[in-house]
């Protein structure tokens, strides 16, 4: 069985980024008409949200924070984000992803301050922290998984065994049964003859008393 992965809502996603649902929604589909990132949908095709799709929008909100709505746009953090996969935000693309050169407002000089940034760095290892929190937590729940089915395995096993032991004395408990009745019953036919004949030569000492035989 496989690990469940928890989803959120695009309200609660918001909520839990101090941003309006209007904004989040305006970046979802940003990253989608630019074949940057795309997000899962329910069954009602509403956008649903995992830890990894929220750190990519914690990290365009601390972009924005960072450099300003005015200066930088969300397709600007969209091309950035696709144009540098090393800041470690995995994206879930389209299989057709149309290429698209780098945004030109954004400079080579505007990257590498955003690099060294101390707000940039402060993000990036809160985002480590918070995977290799995930990932301690999957694994504590795989664990668990494991040891709880290996637990009913051998539980099970053990009540198979105490099963078939039961079976076999069962098994060997009839069989003596049966065999201590067929000793009865041979004991009592052969009884019943014993107590014929005996009582046969009763008759006789009776009868030659009586007849003086």
């Amino acid at each position: 069985m496989g690990i469940e992965v928890e989803y959120l809502t695009l309200g609660a996603v918001a909520k839990r980024l101090d941003v309006a649902a209007t904004t989040l929604r305006d970046w979802a589909n940003n990253l989608e008409d630019n074949g940057v990132h795309y997000l899962e949908r329910s069954n009602r095709g509403e956008r649903m949200f995992d830890e990894n799709d929220i750190a990519i929008f914690q990290f365009m909100k601390q972009y924005k924070d960072g450099y300003g709505s005015r200066r930088v746009t969300t397709t600007d953090m969209a091309y950035f984000i696709r144009d540098h996969e090393e800041i470690g935000l995995l994206c879930r693309k389209s299989d057709k992803l149309e290429p698209s050169g780098r945004h030109p407002n954004l400079h080579e000089v505007d990257i590498q301050n955003l690099m060294v940034s101390d707000r940039f760095i402060q993000l990036m290892n809160k985002l480590v922290t918070e995977s290799q929190l995930k990932l301690v937590s999957d694994t504590e729940k795989r664990l668990e998984e494991s040891e709880r089915k290996m637990a009913e395995g051998i539980t099970l096993q053990v009540e198979e065994r105490v099963k078939e032991i039961l079976e076999k004395q069962e098994e060997k408990t009839n069989e003596l049964l049966e065999k201590r009745m067929n000793q009865v019953d041979e004991w009592i036919a052969s009884n019943r003859e014993l107590t014929k004949a005996i009582q046969e030569e009763r008759n006789k000492g009776f009868f030659k008393r009586l007849f003086g035989r």
